[in-house]
């Protein structure tokens, strides 16, 4: 029986072309037929089909490519699908598709039938070249500009720019330090001495001033090693500049480390050493002038020196004894002539003096004479013996010698008078004086000046020695003052009739209460005495017998004028025993 039911009936249809179709009787397993109600008729159209033309069509900078097919049936107009384009004589062409990308095109007809679908892809050809360099590499020096030499021989797509890489590997791009519209990069900050970094050629995309690195016709050159080193500091030159000829010029400067070779500019030629020491032997006059260096260290050269002036000729100039000077009261010095720089020295004096190291420049010069002592420093070398001569004048003033004075007062005697410079030493022609220094240990001295001294017994009975001390002092225009200390020793002998009174040196009378008569003290012993005062012509100016210490400084109630006077006093009248002294008035 018959499903009742509608049944979908699939017919197989293979024609390719346009055709109709109508049921026209159907049967079943068993061969029955089928009662058809209504024609069943079904119209078939064939699939449109196309074919590949070509899909290798490039544009002209390589980036993009077309798809080009042919439709060959089907029933117009059509329907694109997966590609934009244009039909133009049943000739499609897409739009363009970027290259390396995957396309994938079908059409569909107006009787809504569809093509096979058409997949494809391909990469246009990179045209682009950076072209070359000259990979010799390259030793830059400091602050030096590295130019590349660039061959010239690159192609550009018409979108490509060109420029040139600084970077860190030997293969590729590695890490780019710096880009250029030429081929010249210089040392900086980024970037560091004594490491090796490559300059390539590259050509791609252009993106403003540079290429698109991420371009896929991105086309790198092989790079030119440039290395930056730097350049060794400047040099000085030391050694002689002043040397008399056929000795050895020997100049020296800073080792600038291994490998360095030093190229030293003579006035006459270029030397050049392995050692930072320059050697001539012998040297002539023709070398007289200025010498520099410089040292290359790597490739890279140094700036010259400073000019270093050498002089080749019997030397001046070079003996340098010392400045003049004066030693006061010291009769050892130490001379202190210049080193030499070459050669040797001696010295030699025509005094009295003597140099104890007479080789050496400085040495202590001993026993100076009083006055001018010339030393003579005198230089010379193998070559040039005695070549110049400096003297230094050493003017010596020795101390005063004050020597010790030695007296007796005899024991009949109350005053001594002296002078301390019989026996002492000063240097002539000087100003000289004496100052007292200390005090008498018994009895009084009184300084009368220019050395004259009076010493006075002790009033009451004394026997031993007394001492001061005094000083003799000299100064001259160069020295200051200059002091030597002698000692005045007095052995005073006992008077064994010494009366025992003490006669004072002076009296000051002008009614102050104190000091103003002649008091003798011990006097109230000697009822039986007798005093005369004279003046300095002998005349008497006083006397009384007995003395009754009341004597004011007067003369007939009128005032004596001041100075010394000269007492003579009889403390017994009967033996004739007399004390004879001065007495000064100071008002």
């Amino acid at each position: 029986p018959l499903n009742t039911s509608r049944q979908r009936i699939t017919l197989p249809i293979t024609s390719d072309q346009e055709s109709t179709y109508t049921l026209i009787s159907m049967s079943d397993e068993n061969g029955c037929a089928a009662i058809l109600s209504g024609e069943a008729t079904t119209k078939v159209f064939p699939k449109p089909e196309i074919t590949l033309i070509q899909d290798t069509l490039c544009d002209e900078i390589n980036e993009h490519y077309q798809v080009q097919i042919k439709v060959i049936s089907g029933t117009q107009p059509y329907v694109y699908q997966g590609v934009e384009g244009e039909l133009v004589d049943s000739v499609f062409t897409s739009e363009m598709i970027p290259s390396g990308t995957v396309y994938s095109l079908q059409v569909i007809d107006d009787n809504n039938c569809q093509s096979e679908q058409l997949t494809g892809r391909y990469s246009c050809a990179c045209n682009s070249f950076s072209g070359t360099v000259d990979t010799n590499p390259i030793i830059i020096c400091g602050a030096e500009t590295a130019e590349i030499s660039f061959n010239a021989d690159a192609n550009l797509d018409a979108n490509d720019g060109l420029v040139f890489v600084l970077h860190d590997s030997p293969n590729g791009l590695g890490n780019i330090l710096a880009t250029s519209a030429t081929p010249s990069f210089e040392l900086t900050d980024n970037l560091n001495t004594n490491q090796t970094y490559f300059v390539s050629p590259v050509v791609g995309n252009k993106l403003g001033d540079e290429v698109d690195f991420s371009d896929e016709c991105l086309s790198v050159g092989e790079g030119t090693a440039i290395t930056f080193l730097p350049i060794p500091e400047q040099l000085t030159i030391s050694g002689t500049q002043s040397i008399c000829p056929g000795t050895v010029l020997r100049l020296t400067t800073q080792n600038a480390g291994s490998g360095a070779i030093y190229e030293w500019q003579t006035p006459i030629e270029i030397i050049e050493t392995s050692i930072p020491e320059l050697i001539i032997d012998p040297v002539d006059a023709d070398y007289t002038g200025d010498f520099m260096v410089t040292v290359n260290l790597d490739g890279c050269s140094s700036k010259l020196s400073e000019p270093y002036p050498v002089i080749v000729t019997i030397p001046s100039g070079q003996s340098e004894a010392g400045v003049d000077t004066v030693s006061c009261g010291n009769p050892t010095i130490f001379l202190n002539a210049k080193t030499p720089e070459f050669g040797f020295g001696q010295w030699r004096v025509e005094s009295g003096a003597f140099v104890e190291e007479p080789n050496n420049p400085q040495s202590k010069a001993i026993t100076l004479q009083e006055g001018k002592n010339v030393f003579y420093w005198t230089l010379s070398t193998e070559d040039c013996p005695s070549y110049e001569t400096d003297s230094v004048v050493i003017a010596y003033r020795p101390n005063a010698l004050a020597i010790n004075d030695n007296y007796t007062l005899p024991e009949d005697e109350i005053i001594l008078d002296f002078n301390v410079k019989s026996n002492d030493f000063a240097p002539e022609g000087h100003t000289i004086w004496v100052e007292q220094f200390t005090d008498p240990n018994a009895g009084a001295v009184e300084h009368l000046g220019d050395g004259d001294f009076s010493y006075r017994r002790p009033f009451t009975g004394f026997k031993g020695n007394v001492v001061f001390d005094y000083l003799l002092c000299f100064e001259t225009p160069t020295c200051p003052t200059q002091c030597d200390t002698g000692a005045v020793i007095i052995d005073v002998l006992l008077d064994p009739k010494d009366p025992g009174v003490y006669v004072p040196d002076g009296i000051t009378p002008n009614n102050d209460g104190v000091n103003d008569r002649l008091v003798i003290e011990g006097l109230n012993n000697y009822e039986e005495n007798e005093l005369v005062i004279f003046d300095r012509w002998g005349n008497v100016v006083f006397q009384a017998s007995p003395y009754k210490n009341s004597w004011d400084g007067s003369y007939n109630n009128t005032g004596l004028p001041e100075g010394a006077y000269y007492y003579a006093l009889k403390t017994d009248v009967t033996n004739k025993k007399t004390l004879k002294g001065r007495i000064y008035i100071i008002r």
